[in-house]
Parts: C-alpha cells; structure tokens; sequence
C-alpha cells in the first residue's frame, strides 16, 4: 500500500499544472483575475458591479472602479447609488452589452472620446479599453493585473 500516494503526486501535479495560462485565482476571493487584458475579464467585471449595486454592496461595487483623481473612496462609495438610480448599469443591460457591445482599445472604439478620458484620468490610452453599443459605454483601465472601471454610462438602459 506504500506505493499509491508516490503513484498520487505526479497526478496531482498534473491536475495543478493544468491551470489557464490566462488566468490565476486571486488570494481574496474566488473571482479569477485575468493574466491579460479580455473582453470576457471586463464583462465579467461589469457583471460583479451590477449584482454589488443590485445587492446593496456599495463599499464592494466601489472597489471595481478606477481611482479618479482627486476623488476618495468615501466619496465614490456614496455616489455608487446613482448608478442604479441614473440607469447607468444594470444585470439586464451588461448582458446585451456582452451579447452585442464592440470591444477593443478606449480610442478604437471611441476615437474622439477616448483620448479625453484616458487624459482624465491621467492614464495611458494604450492601457484602457471599451465596450459600445447603441449609446452604452463601459471603460476600463488595465493596471498590469486586472481592470478597473473608468466609464460606465447607459448600461443599464439597454434593453
């Protein structure tokens, strides 16, 4: 009986080396944080702002946005509720947007408006990239690691 945990390791070395090359689990939770830049990472980051907001988790839904110069968390956090309130995003509207947005670069997708974001915010327009349909907007900035949203407007009116 001695051999079957030696027969044991490789296997199981196996199985964890089976692991996405695109994608590494984050130590907080059990999101997965994309190794690179998606149109499936930022969907799904929009999906977990939406339910945050639906659910009442402003202090959670804030922490999936971009830092805004000059602006605190406080701050953010208490305008989080406007969101829902200006139809800014909703489950519904993330879904379609998924289904039927164009994704890619912040100024390829908005060539007028993307520069002037991107300069808002005081980011690299190389690192930000969006998603568009029919008059919604969603923005994200790729820190290295993982986005964080710099745009989110109409969202929440597709339908």
């Amino acid at each position: 009986m001695k051999f079957i945990p030696s027969l044991l390791l490789p296997f199981t070395l196996f199985l964890c080396s089976c692991q996405s090359p695109k994608e590494k689990t984050a130590d907080t939770s059990t999101e997965k944080i994309a190794a690179e830049p998606t149109r499936e990472a930022a969907i799904s980051l929009l999906n977990r702002l939406a339910d945050d907001l639906e659910n009442g988790r402003d202090s959670d839904a804030v922490k999936h946005m971009g830092a805004y110069p000059g602006v605190s968390e406080a701050k953010m956090t208490g305008e989080m509720k406007g969101f829902l309130e200006k139809n800014e995003i909703s489950s519904a509207g993330v879904t379609i947007l998924a289904e039927k947005g164009k994704w890619g670069k912040l100024t390829e997708i908005f060539p007028e408006r993307g520069p002037r974001l991107a300069e808002k915010w005081q980011l690299d327009p190389e690192d930000c990239w969006a998603l568009g349909y029919e008059g919604a907007e969603a923005g994200f900035h790729w820190n290295g690691e993982k986005f964080l949203i710099i745009r989110c407007d109409d969202v929440g009116k597709l339908n």
